[in-house]
């Protein structure tokens, strides 16, 4: 029983190696890839977005983009796009985000933007306020201390 269990295990394919990604975006929040083989697995942006109507600062809020089904990334010869909206409750109103991520990727770097709109509504739907950033970022691959 012992033998077939490790035979069946032996067939199975090898899971790829992942490989993470570290720095920062140009509004000095960290981010992080991961990458397992050649394929982007996931992208993690933290990011602020300035509301001109109001003065206030979204965030800081972290975007967790994952590449995988039912909405894996578009990805074609080193370039790689994404998006989605989201609504949520807010203050006896909703909130609407809307976000696109977009990109390189190479064995040596990770770059990319991503676009944020946080648009706020108030019980009767009127819009309150509405906050957007563009973000910029460079990764590359983590040091390894041994």
């Amino acid at each position: 029983m012992v033998a077939e269990a490790l035979a069946a295990l032996a067939l199975l394919p090898a899971a790829a190696h992942s490989h993470t990604y570290v720095g920062e975006s140009d509004q000095g929040f960290p981010v992080r890839a991961v990458l397992r083989g050649e394929k982007i697995d996931r992208i993690r942006v933290k990011w602020a977005a300035p509301c001109p109507g109001t003065g206030y600062l979204w965030g800081p809020e972290t975007t967790m983009w994952l590449n995988r089904k039912p909405a894996p990334f578009k990805v074609s010869r080193g370039r790689y796009a994404d998006g989605g909206t989201d609504s949520f409750p807010f203050q006896g109103g909703h909130g609407v985000i809307e976000q696109h991520l977009s990109g390189r990727v190479s064995a040596r770097a990770l770059s990319g933007t991503q676009k944020s709109t946080v648009s706020v509504y108030g019980p009767d739907g009127t819009k309150l306020d509405s906050c957007s950033s563009k973000v910029r970022f460079r990764v590359l691959p983590a040091v390894r201390h041994r």
